[in-house]
């Protein structure tokens, strides 16, 4: 009897520890999501930047043009 116990409770351990891996997982692949999204919206950043700095280039052109 005692070792249907204990052979119950490793099933049992076994189980949470399927579930605690499943949700290790899930939360890992949320993260390398959110990850992708932040380096996503980094290059967005980096190319308005970019054009802004080019447009403000294009001012001091003019604006040493007409000086």
């Amino acid at each position: 009897m005692d070792l249907l116990k204990k052979i119950s409770s490793l099933q049992n351990k076994l189980i949470q520890t399927e579930e605690l891996t499943e949700d290790l997982l899930l939360s890992l692949k949320n993260k390398e999501i959110k990850l992708q999204s932040h380096k996503q919206k980094i290059i967005e950043l980096k190319n308005e930047i970019k054009k802004n700095v080019e447009k403000i280039d294009l001012i001091v052109k003019d604006y040493n043009a007409n000086s």
